[in-house]
């Protein structure tokens, strides 16, 4: 019976070659060609298995260049995770649920109903120019407690300012108003009176009225 002999001493039988042999023989056939071969095995490219494709190593490797190839860069195609991000059960409870009525800076509405509206304290003016803010409200009041001048608010607003007279009152004097009308405040101790300011367009207008 002939052996081979390799370096390593294994001494395989010429029965085991031919019996190797035919089982090669059994699983490819005649094929003569790896195409052929792949056939036999049952793993055409294309058909019974995927052939190889760049795209899909990337998609494989995941993390970042898969997230690139496939538009999905974090940050930039799609929000990264925000635990603050809003969610349903905000609505009506942190953010303001939808609501028809709801009036919009720059959305025309009409008003069916009134409203109060709290005055803001504009504190005691005794110098110096007193230029009321719309910002604090329409209404607003302050103590006369010293001469002082007022002006025009800055933006277009109208609203109505009340003076009290203290026992330190001085002579109101006004300065950037394009109308004053009305008798201006006295300086008597506990007097009242209204101012009605409008300013629109680059022109203003007060009108002084007492109330007593």
């Amino acid at each position: 019976m002939a052996t081979t002999n390799f370096t390593d001493g294994t001494v395989i039988t010429s029965e085991w070659c031919n019996e190797t042999d035919a089982l090669v023989h059994d699983v490819f056939g005649a094929a003569t060609t790896d195409a052929a071969a792949r056939t036999a095995l049952g793993v055409v490219i294309g058909t019974d298995v995927q052939a190889y494709d760049a795209d899909l190593t990337t998609l494989g490797a995941g993390g970042a260049g898969a997230r690139a190839f496939l538009g999905l860069t974090i940050g930039t195609d799609v929000q990264a995770y925000d635990a603050t991000i809003l969610v349903d059960a905000d609505i009506g409870a942190t953010v303001q649920a939808y609501d028809a009525d709801t009036l919009k800076a720059d959305t025309a509405d009409t008003l069916t109903v009134g409203f109060a509206a709290t005055p803001y304290n504009a504190g005691t003016k005794s110098s110096g120019t007193f230029t009321p803010d719309e910002a604090n409200g329409n209404f607003q009041y302050a103590v006369n407690g010293g001469a002082f001048t007022l002006a025009p608010p800055t933006n277009n607003s109208t609203m109505i300012l009340q003076i009290t007279n203290n026992a330190s009152a001085g002579t109101i004097t006004t300065s950037g108003f394009t109308k004053v009308t009305g008798s201006a405040p006295g300086t008597t101790n506990g007097d009242d009176f209204l101012g009605y300011i409008t300013k629109i367009n680059g022109f203003s207008h007060l009108n002084w009225q007492a109330l007593q």
